[in-house]
């Protein structure tokens, strides 16, 4: 497979002031340029560099990603560039460049759910991106949180089950028959929930409240009990169960909260179907496999002191999973591609929506006024019922009690207000 070229010495001519690496002299890589990063946090300007290589030198290239590239997010590289990512939940709108070169991706990088800053999307213009980076299985290419793969099926599989942090991200422990006994002596409490957000689309802090009249249930959140990281580190020593709860329930949306502690404690997750072909069975619990939170109580009660049953569920599936070579590696591969595929996203708003996926949760809450009807003030929130209505944020519109099921059944996270009037 050919590999793009350019002459990098030209264009360190161009660009007066700007210094290139030496490597990028030298050799010929793809050039990624990332339009703003999450709001201009140096932190996440590393987790965006150690997620292509597991440094911070900015290059895609490891012992486990046989392609390479360059990355930058400085704004002096966007028209040499030959990717340019805009991150859809974070960048200005202003700031859109008004001209795109005929051999240049502008893709729509996207890693939350349709019910987290979905609103941006209805203002983006027309067949302005041509290609798709997102959690998921439809986008051009595929960029998840994390993804297990069979380790016979992929020679660059990350195996990561002894002391050593994966893309700079999660520290993962030795995942041994030994090891996981003697830490399970240790963990003497049973479920942890650790949260940064406390109220969520998934509604998962109602389902907690739930499970915690049944069994004991640690809660470190930001609203309540903060934390510092070894007051957190040593609540993860001493639980067996970790309620790994996302904030939406959408299909393939599977963050940190279930991958960062494999092998350490067993995670809980809400909805097993969207786990499906990122997780083997045999290494998470599902809370909607039971028919209530009372049962998956007691399950864990037993299971707590079951050794031989945790420990099949923490070590019988890393002979055969390893991490894949992850999203940057992907995106890198693709861009090396010659011819590169071409590819026009007409309307990404529509293209989103269609392969949404994820649960509804409507909030209905009730008040009375004098008249003599019932009134709906619709606020949508973000694009959940874009599809169903052309109507703007706060429009009032008139409905009879029969249309309410409707509105319940909209893809996203809506809000109703009902006025009933006497």
């Amino acid at each position: 497979m050919e590999t793009h070229s350019r002459d990098f010495s030209k264009v360190a001519l161009f660009l007066a002031g700007v210094i290139l690496p030496k490597y990028l002299l030298k050799n010929t890589v793809p050039l990624m340029y990332y339009l703003k990063l999450f709001a201009e946090d140096t932190l996440q300007v590393e987790w965006f560099a150690q997620a292509f290589s597991g440094n911070n030198d900015l290059v895609c290239q490891s012992e486990n990603c046989p392609w390479s590239c360059f990355y930058t997010n400085d704004r002096r590289f966007l028209n040499i560039s030959d990717i340019v990512l805009f991150n859809a939940g974070d960048f200005n709108l202003r700031e859109l460049p008004r001209f795109r070169k005929s051999d240049q991706y502008f893709a729509f990088f996207f890693m939350e759910p349709l019910t987290w800053h979905g609103e941006r999307l209805r203002y983006m213009p027309l067949n302005f991106f041509n290609l798709t980076i997102t959690y998921r299985k439809q986008s051009e290419i595929f960029w998840p949180y994390f993804q297990l793969v069979k380790i016979s099926d992929n020679p660059f599989a990350i195996i990561p089950w002894d002391y050593k942090t994966v893309s700079g991200v999660i520290a993962v422990y030795k995942n041994s028959f030994s090891n996981i006994r003697r830490s399970l002596t240790r963990k003497t409490k049973s479920a942890l929930h650790s949260v940064s957000r406390c109220s969520t689309h998934s509604k998962r802090e109602a389902y907690v409240a739930e499970l915690s009249k049944h069994i004991d249930v640690t809660v470190i959140d930001s609203c309540s009990k903060r934390c510092s990281k070894q007051c957190e580190e040593k609540a993860m020593n001493e639980h067996l169960f970790y309620l790994s709860f996302e904030k939406s329930v959408c299909k393939e949306y599977v963050t940190e909260k279930v991958f960062a502690r494999l092998g350490q404690f067993l995670p809980i997750v809400l909805k097993r179907s969207v786990l499906k072909n990122v997780l083997p069975d045999e290494a998470f619990i599902a809370a909607d496999d039971f028919d209530s939170s009372k049962q998956l109580a007691n399950y864990l009660k037993r299971l707590k002191n079951n050794t031989k049953e945790l420990l099949r569920f923490l070590t019988s599936w890393t002979k055969l999973y390893g991490y894949g070579t992850g999203g940057g590696c992907t995106l890198c591969k693709y861009l090396h591609q010659q011819p590169r595929p071409k590819n026009i996203l007409r309307d990404v708003k529509s293209w989103w929506l269609k392969n949404a996926n994820c649960d509804v949760h409507c909030d209905l809450k009730l008040s009375r006024k004098s008249g003599g009807a019932l009134e709906l003030f619709i606020i949508l929130q973000q694009l959940s019922l874009w599809k169903i209505l052309d109507a703007s944020s706060k429009k009032q519109l008139n409905f009879g009690k029969q249309n309410l099921p409707f509105f319940c059944r909209c893809s996203g996270s809506c809000y109703l207000y009902l006025i009933i009037v006497t």
